[in-house]
């Protein structure tokens, strides 16, 4: 499988013709705040880490949560005005 995200497109070359394989497309983590800027850092067995960015003025409370399609797992995160937070997720399958 290739992906190579374009500006805000990405675009994906995988055979889903051999055998019965589970395709999961989409981003891994979700947030409520759709003003917040969210990227995957690292991705391992326990969980997922993240950074949130607020580009606002004002401070933001978001829940981050792990997309349903991959399992379950939440943290509840405070984002400064104007700031970034890493944080690490947890993650169960």
């Amino acid at each position: 499988m290739i992906f190579s995200p374009c500006a805000v497109v990405g675009y994906l070359d995988a055979n889903i013709n051999q055998h019965a394989r589970r395709l999961f497309i989409g981003h891994p983590l979700i947030c409520g705040q759709p003003q917040l800027f969210l990227n995957l850092v690292s991705w391992s067995k326990i969980g997922l880490t993240a950074t949130v960015h607020n580009p606002s003025a004002k401070p933001v409370k978001t829940q981050v949560r792990i997309n349903p399609a991959l399992g379950s797992g939440q943290r509840l995160l405070s984002i400064p005005a104007e700031s970034s937070v890493t944080a690490p997720i947890p993650w169960e399958k």
